[in-house]
């Protein structure tokens, strides 16, 4: 069974496709992960479980970083026997920010990164059993636990494309569960991204080549990472 179905992103896009992954999961025990990670459910030992360069670098972006809406679908689809039904997703958007012309997608390197370190932790299995009702099967939580984004494959615009409406940034093809699992976050890491990266394209037209701009990531409302994810953002 072929299920389709479409994701709607607040940003835009182009259509020059580019294959850009079919990744496999490669979870690694990696040195220097931090004592605790800071703003999620996860110690540090489940740092160590998937890619330490990721946890250092956020440890939101995990896969709880979505809505309980999405783990309920996930269920009701394990439950109806649809664990081997094969999805594809398109990511897009209907109108360009700022009542522009154009849209410069970004997030794209974000979503691969947390595509190859998705995986739920023990942790996590632990948090989900007290949001999701008594009657849940264990093997529904056994089954979450051996998730793998190993099948599912991505294509996608370049990252820095000029984008536009209705047309896909990102096609998404695999598992049906894995899929449904990562919409939420992929929406997440692109919408804002793409937001933020046309919003300085747009000033460095205003501005021309010539004026130096600064950016004060820190106070304006992408959170504690504003800094470090597009710092050369508008120079």
């Amino acid at each position: 069974v072929s299920t389709q179905s479409t994701w709607e992103a607040v940003v835009s896009t182009q259509s020059t496709w580019e294959a850009v992954v079919s990744t496999q999961s490669t979870w690694e025990s990696g040195a220097g992960t931090p004592e605790a990670a800071m703003f999620s459910s996860r110690s540090s030992k489940d740092c160590q479980e998937r890619n330490a360069e990721l946890c250092l670098e956020n440890s939101v972006v995990q896969p709880l970083l979505t809505d309980l809406y999405q783990i309920t679908m996930a269920y009701a689809y394990w439950k109806s026997g649809k664990v081997n039904d094969v999805a594809t997703f398109d990511l897009f958007f209907r109108k360009n920010p700022f009542k522009g012309e154009f849209t410069i997608f970004a997030g794209l390197s974000d979503c691969l990164k947390f595509l190859e370190n998705f995986h739920y932790s023990e942790t996590d299995i632990s948090y989900l059993r007290t949001v999701l009702p008594e009657s849940v099967e264990d093997e529904f939580f056994q089954f979450l636990q051996q998730l793998s984004p190993k099948d599912v494959t991505v294509c996608a615009l370049s990252e820095g494309s000029v984008c536009f409406p209705r047309i896909p940034l990102m096609r998404i093809t695999g598992p049906l569960i894995v899929v449904q699992l990562l919409e939420t976050t992929f929406l997440t890491l692109t919408n804002y991204s793409s937001l933020i990266t046309t919003n300085a394209a747009r000033f460095r037209i205003a501005a021309g080549k010539d004026i130096s701009l600064l950016e004060f990531g820190l106070e304006k409302g992408q959170g504690r990472m504003g800094d470090f994810q597009h710092p050369d953002m508008l120079t």
